[in-house]
């Protein structure tokens, strides 16, 4: 399998390139690496070369290498890789080589009883695999550019939009946002994402679209209650007095649109699964940070998060809504603007179509009040900023 994805990347410099976007040179062999290295080391010295020859690696191994053993071990390796690679499909091979990789440390840190948080990491970097399965096949939307059938009134195209509660929102984003739409909620802790985000479901379940709400922070009991005290804009103990009326209510509100799932912390191939599952019209991702990737960095981390968020988004015709955290910048700070994501100040915003700053001083907070930027909006380009009330008890923004 390894030969076979060098001796591919030898032979052509779109495959090279190829394995450069979803391969990791971590999972071959040592002599795999060393290998992998030498037409590296060809291919950027002279990048329009379209085929490696076996013998030029050999040649490269023989000069560069001190130890006579290594170059010979390397060349007799090389000797020994498939003379036709014209038939595999290579990002097959490329999974199939890093599920082995990924694997066999897996099955030796079971079998030598490792740290748990190093076989979790594991276990998610095997199940991400399928997410790089699917990049594969992912399917490609082309638009005649001279068809005319969209062409209609102002106010029947905007019919179409998804509204964005509160209508505030909705105003300052031209009508709403469209399934393929990837939404950032950004605050500091205990200013109001979570209650952001429920709100705005509230207005989704009441246009009749089905919410997958991922969780991995609150239990999902929890969020429950919160979703339910929010759509009845009662608060708990109201709920609680007549919970049959209360049960009743909730039933008509949402027929059964709404779903929550409590992940911990959650894995993209776990939502992709969900996803396929439930075919939600808008998907709720509380957090980004604390899904599992892999990554060399935490800022690394957070925008493979936001841009495997936004490639649902694309894939599935979701409205994705994401929700993360502000950093220090943000604190006591009434509108937050695009430096004050905590973690990843351009990786995150690249990724989202619209931004939501949620913010507030002690004074706003006392008094009910939430401050909302739009620090990024390709929605309309309207960066406004604005107040709106907050009910803490019913989580009604408005």
């Amino acid at each position: 399998m390894e030969q076979r994805i060098l001796a591919t990347l030898m032979e052509s410099k779109e495959a090279y390139e190829t394995f450069r976007r979803f391969g990791n040179e971590a999972d071959f062999s040592p002599l795999g690496r060393l290998c992998f290295g030498l037409i590296r080391g060809y291919r950027e010295h002279d990048s329009s070369v379209q085929r490696v020859p076996g013998e030029v690696v050999i040649e490269r191994a023989a000069r560069q290498l001190p130890n006579p053993k290594h170059s010979a071990a390397l060349a007799e390796y090389v000797r020994g890789f498939p003379a036709d690679v014209s038939g595999p499909n290579l990002v097959a091979d490329i999974v199939a080589n890093r599920r082995k990789a990924v694997g066999d440390k897996l099955s030796l840190a079971l079998a030598n009883g490792g740290d748990e948080r190093d076989i979790s990491k594991l276990i998610a970097d095997y199940s991400s695999t399928d997410v790089l399965a699917a990049k594969e096949g992912r399917s490609h939307e082309i638009i005649d550019v001279f068809a005319t059938d969209d062409l209609e009134s102002k106010d029947a195209a905007k019919d179409k939009l998804i509204k964005l509660w509160p209508k505030q929102l909705t105003e300052y984003c031209d009508g709403g946002a469209s399934k393929g739409h990837h939404i950032l909620i950004v605050a500091r802790p205990e200013k109001g994402k979570t209650a952001f985000a429920i709100n705005m479901c509230a207005g989704f379940l009441a246009q009749n679209l089905s919410v997958l709400y991922i969780g991995n922070e609150e239990p999902a009991v929890d969020i429950r209650t919160r979703f339910r005290m929010r759509l009845l804009r009662k608060s708990k103990a109201e709920i609680r007095e007549n919970p049959k009326d209360a049960a009743k209510q909730l039933e008509e509100k949402m027929k059964g649109r709404l779903k929550i799932a409590a992940l911990s912390p959650g894995s993209f191939p776990e939502i992709t699964a969900l996803v396929e599952q439930e075919r939600p019209d808008v998907l709720v991702l509380d957090q980004l940070r604390n899904l599992s990737v892999k990554s060399e960095s935490r800022t690394n981390q957070l925008e493979t998060c936001a841009t495997e968020a936004r490639n649902l988004a694309k894939k599935y015709g979701l409205l994705v809504l994401s929700i993360t955290q502000a950093g220090d910048s943000a604190s006591g700070k009434i509108y937050l603007a695009l430096n004050d994501i905590d973690g990843s100040k351009t990786g995150i915003p690249a990724a989202v179509d619209l931004m939501i700053g949620v913010g507030g001083d002690d004074h706003m907070t006392n008094n009910g009040l939430l401050g909302v930027s739009l620090p990024k909006n390709k929605l309309s380009g309207n960066h406004a900023t604005f107040s709106v009330s907050f009910d803490p008890i019913t989580g009604l923004i408005s």
